[in-house]
């Protein structure tokens, strides 16, 4: 039997082949042979959390947003601990965001959100994280973590914003090696270590587990284009963020 790891690889690379420059969302059949599950996790942008990104999602919003409508939803398998999946696509980025939960409890995790960003008027706005906030109200589920696969270099995240509009405000996770490219990257951006001192609530550790409803996440390094990369494992889907990058 292969190692995890190289089975995850191969089945990336052999996604890769037959897909847009995307890494993937891959599940683990019964026979314990991974295949590929056809969720597209695209990727995405370098995190830069500054005051005028805050101010916006500290501001007063109504609870009652209009739902984003889901670019496919994919019931659990027959595989033990199986989730249920919805991903959108945010055309303007070209970027994936899964809303992971739990059928018996409706807890849910939320994987890689944006934030709108307009190129030409430099303005931010929040039509998609309400989006989701829409959904998961819609969908009865309870957020209890936002989780971002890596720092990202091409769109901007939106996972404070949508932490300040959820319920229970859920805590935000990264890759532990987040602080490498924190380090790399704030010279570049003329940022102070201690602007980014509290960006994340937490740090995910290669191998450490947590609960989503009744269901086991395992988070695994899968170090891409940066070392902080982190696949998800729940049930038979990984998300696998940048661990395929060419």
């Amino acid at each position: 039997m292969e190692p995890t790891r190289l089975r995850l690889v191969r089945c990336l690379a052999q996604a890769y082949r037959s897909s847009k420059r995307s890494t993937l969302c891959i599940s683990r059949a019964e026979t314990n042979a991974i295949t590929i599950r056809p969720v597209i996790c695209h990727p995405s942008f370098f995190t830069r959390r500054t005051a005028p990104v805050r101010s916006i999602a500290t501001s007063s919003f109504s609870t009652a947003f209009p739902a984003l409508q889901p670019y496919k939803t994919h019931q659990p398998t027959s595989f033990p601990g199986s989730p249920r999946i919805h991903s959108f696509y945010d055309d303007s980025t070209s970027t994936w965001t899964f809303v992971v939960a739990d059928p018996a409890t409706f807890e849910a995790i939320i994987v890689d959100p944006v934030l709108d960003f307009d190129p030409i008027s430099g303005k931010v706005s929040q039509e998609s994280v309400k989006g989701l906030v829409g959904f998961v109200e819609k969908e009865g589920y309870k957020v209890v973590r936002i989780c971002e696969t890596h720092v990202h270099a091409d769109h901007l995240t939106g996972a404070y914003a949508l932490k300040q509009l959820l319920s229970g405000h859920p805590p935000v996770f990264i890759g532990a090696r987040v602080v490498d490219v924190q380090d790399r990257f704030a010279p570049e951006y003329g940022l102070h270590p201690a602007e980014m001192d509290n960006a994340f609530d937490g740090f995910m550790q290669d191998g450490e587990s947590f609960k989503v409803g009744s269901l086991t996440a395992v988070a695994r390094s899968l170090p891409g284009h940066t070392p902080d990369s982190m696949g998800i494992l729940i049930g038979d889907a990984v998300f696998a963020g940048d661990s395929l990058f060419l």
